[in-house]
């Protein structure tokens, strides 16, 4: 080999080197927002966490609903943001008078809402598409099939750092991180609730929130852990060359 070919080698080499560690942290990065997108998914819709916590807060007793009626409610709010129907919108009884529960404006910032899991569904869906097109590309371009093995890996320590931060923030100061978050995801007002007026605020208080935040964290690093152990045992499991 002349010191030409020695030197191109070289930096192919290097070039695959950056390239590789490049995909690595692409593929865990892509892991954690399906880990994220699928605690938020999972989190939002856990039926259990709904009766356990509304009962905790007296939700039903507050709002003076019977329980067919908060189950109606309850129901159609999981069916809602989980993406099983489009309607908002659902009667009870209230001082002897069959009204509906939600009113124009919950309605209109449900809208806004539902927007939001919607693109977290896409986050997620895209994450996975681009997860196993970079194995692709790895197995068959690069002849390496320990890119998705060493992203997983990856992915726990990014995850970790991902939601220490916003754990942090959370237990630092939940309420200004609450409404910094509609800040930025809500172009309008709407999501400025009355209690008096709007009854979606008296069911669903910032402590309702605040729990729900801490068990998508949850869930979110157990789904992470999981993937980083299964990309330990695969790399363990592979054939020594």
């Amino acid at each position: 080999m002349n010191t030409q070919d020695s030197g191109l080698s070289d930096w192919q080499g290097l070039r695959n080197k950056w390239l590789r560690r490049l995909l690595i942290l692409i593929i865990a990065f892509s892991v954690v927002l399906i880990a994220l997108s699928t605690a938020i998914q999972y989190g939002a819709t856990d039926e259990h966490f709904y009766d356990t916590t509304f009962e905790k807060l007296d939700s039903r007793e507050k709002l003076g609903l019977n329980e067919t009626n908060f189950e109606a409610v309850k129901m159609q709010l999981i069916r809602y943001v989980g993406l099983k129907t489009e309607r908002f919108s659902v009667m009870v009884t209230l001082k002897d008078q069959e009204v509906d529960f939600f009113n124009d404006k919950e309605r209109s910032h449900m809208i806004d809402v539902r927007k939001l899991f919607v693109l977290n569904r896409k986050i997620q869906q895209g994450a996975i598409a681009l997860v196993l097109a970079l194995y692709l590309i790895g197995k068959y371009g690069f002849k390496q099939s320990r890119l998705v093995i060493d992203g997983l890996i990856l992915s726990g320590p990014l995850m970790l750092l991902v939601v220490g931060i916003l754990g942090f923030m959370a237990t630092q100061d939940f309420t200004a991180v609450f409404i910094k978050f509609h800040e930025l995801f809500f172009s309008n007002e709407l999501w400025l609730l009355d209690p008096a007026t709007d009854r979606m605020i008296v069911l669903l208080e910032e402590s309702f929130f605040s729990a729900m935040a801490l068990r998508i964290g949850v869930y979110t690093l157990l789904i992470s852990g999981f993937g980083t152990a299964m990309g330990i045992v695969l790399r363990r499991n592979l054939p020594r060359k």
